[in-house]
């Protein structure tokens, strides 16, 4: 299913941009790095709680081929991470110690058809396409230790070492909505508001958990076989920016951008993920085409 999805929506685009392509109008392509500042909450956590992510500078990619009112309109954020956060370690006091801490990789596209009114608003619908994989790693070392018998003999523990990775996998699709408004207008400056949000989010998650025991010079390896589970969401993500001319194809954007992200399991309703962040932006735009028949 999930592959189906994301090949009609990359067909889908590809067929509205060769289109688009064809006739005269405009291409515009552009990067941005977006801070991230807010914080996470997934069922992988070690006790549940939300913990803030640290801050990092996602580099974000546009393209955007605008005839007349119309435009097709692609972001993507490339493959992060892993980025590592919520990390705990503590010493069992007798040279052993405990770890435990979280990381996850992600990478979003965006697609939209967008259509501008006469008004200085823009309507758009498209697809959202989120990937991601969290990981949560717990560790345990205990050093050998031997003890003495009264009879004098001695029995020695060997050095003993545990690892238990679980993964979880998840490809989140749906339909996104976009209204986007001019505030303020100027011959050099403007400045716009929009608002996207993808209601109704589906995915399937792959759950998967190894576990490796060490004693001494020996290991064992455990894998539990994979589980899966669907789960259902929706996406918040508004902006408010300011974008000033450079240079006749060239423009300077910068601002806050807000992204609230709910998934839940389909079959309980209890909360899978919760990510919420703030994000200032800057970027650069540039028309790099004009052609068209």
């Amino acid at each position: 299913m999930k592959v189906s999805r994301l090949t009609g929506t990359a067909l889908i685009c590809a067929v509205l941009f060769s289109a688009l392509a064809a006739r005269a109008g405009q291409t515009t392509v552009g990067v941005s790095i977006n801070g991230t500042i807010g914080s996470t909450e997934q069922s992988t956590s070690r006790t549940g709680h939300t913990v803030s992510t640290p801050f990092l500078p996602l580099p974000s990619f546009t393209v955007e081929r605008r005839v007349g009112r119309a435009s097709i309109f692609l972001e993507g954020i490339p493959p992060i991470g892993p980025v590592q956060y919520d990390r705990f370690s503590q010493s069992l006091g007798d040279g052993g110690n405990f770890t435990n801490y979280e990381q996850t990789r992600l990478s979003v596209l965006f697609g939209v058809l967008r259509f501008a009114l006469r008004d200085g608003t823009r309507i758009g619908i498209g697809e959202t396409i989120l990937n991601q994989r969290s990981s949560t790693l717990q560790g345990a070392f205990a050093p050998a230790s031997s003890v003495m018998f009264p009879d004098g003999s001695r029995f020695t523990f060997p050095q003993l070492t545990q690892q238990q990775i679980e993964t979880q996998q998840s490809h989140v699709v749906g339909a996104r909505y976009e209204l986007s408004r001019r505030l303020i207008g100027r011959p050099r400056w403007s400045l716009d508001a929009s608002f996207a949000a993808s209601p109704h989010l589906t995915a399937i998650i792959t759950d998967e958990l190894r576990h490796a025991v060490t004693i001494g010079t020996r290991t064992r390896m455990f894998v539990r076989r994979p589980e899966f589970a669907a789960e259902q969401g929706s996406l918040i993500d508004t902006a408010l920016s300011v974008t000033r001319i450079v240079r006749r194809n060239l423009r300077f954007s910068y601002g806050l951008r807000y992204v609230n992200y709910v998934a839940r399991f389909a079959d309980s309703g209890s909360l899978a993920d919760r990510e919420s962040f703030v994000m200032p932006f800057v970027g650069w735009s540039a028309a790099i085409a004009t052609s068209g028949k």
